[in-house]
């Protein structure tokens, strides 16, 4: 009875519960809201909440149909660019897709076009809208914008943000906000296991249900490369939310693969702000995307 007390009682911070306590507000005090802290029922034991969990995750990982269609798409977008685009112009998946950590039902993905540092931002962006123009003729597309203008197209019901950057191997060479992402990628790629892949996943289905997924204006919660930072950091999703309970802001996270004296380097400067430090870039807050 108490396991299906908890179990019910999981299930509502997966599938439905919507906190009204935003990052903003509880996080700054360290804590996680009351009721994700709150003990669990008697009788609740490991072995039935890796049996609950193991059941959210079914329910929250994309089917095996749904990735082959999705490497199906990417493919024949990438296909259909490569007739346009010169060689020097480098073409690759990003975003979770990439790392293996999005959510069932997310038909959306991240593709970039890496120029040379050689071109200039404006020639860099004409360039890639001229290519991109030509490539998907035929197809709808959307301007939208973040730290500078990108594409948007839809593509067998999957939206593809077609994203013009500089193709970078480090963080000094930032020529825009976005040609972080590649390290990112390569990052998470890099140190997150199978398994923790799956953690990332629950992580993120955990802050969905509580309303803090997304760091967009009307939300300022947790990004998805945040999810996987907590996970690299704690080993695992239970880990991740037991850890929580402690945080006193600023929370640093210790870059993995890193020496002694980067490490001491990146959180000497967190300590006097309210961020938490991105590994792969030094001057970006990870709860932004």
């Amino acid at each position: 009875m108490a396991t299906k007390q908890a179990k019910q009682q999981l299930d509502e911070y997966f599938e439905g519960a919507r906190s009204q306590i935003s990052v903003g507000g509880a996080y700054q005090e360290g804590k996680l809201p009351p009721k994700a802290s709150a003990s669990l029922p008697e009788g609740f034991s490991p072995r039935s909440i890796h049996k609950i969990l193991k059941g959210v995750l079914q329910r929250i990982k994309p089917s095996p149909e749904e990735m082959t269609e999705e490497q199906r798409v990417a493919k024949t977008v990438t296909r259909k660019l490569k007739t346009a685009l010169p060689n020097h112009v480098e073409i690759r998946l990003m975003g979770s897709v990439a790392k293996g950590t999005h959510l069932k039902g997310n038909k959306e993905m991240d593709i970039f076009l890496l120029f040379p540092k050689s071109f200039t931002k404006h020639h860099m962006l004409v360039s890639a809208f001229h290519y991109i123009r030509k490539a998907l003729a035929g197809h709808r597309l959307e301007q939208h914008y973040a730290e500078h203008p990108y594409l948007k197209c839809i593509v067998d019901d999957h939206g593809i943000d077609l994203v013009p950057s500089f193709k970078i191997a480090h963080a000094g060479e930032l020529g825009t906000a976005v040609d972080r992402s590649q390290l990112h990628t390569k990052y998470i790629n890099r140190h997150l296991s199978a398994q923790q892949k799956e953690d990332v996943r629950l992580l993120k289905q955990f802050a969905k249900a509580l309303g803090i997924y997304g760091a967009e204006l009307r939300v300022e919660g947790f990004s998805g490369y945040l999810c996987e930072l907590l996970i690299l950091q704690y080993g695992s999703f239970s880990s991740a939310i037991e850890n929580a309970q402690n945080w006193k802001i600023p929370v640093c996270l210790e870059p993995v693969g890193k020496s002694e004296t980067e490490k001491s380097k990146i959180e000497t400067r967190n300590h006097c702000g309210s961020e938490l430090r991105v590994p792969s870039s030094e001057t970006r807050n990870s709860s932004t995307r």
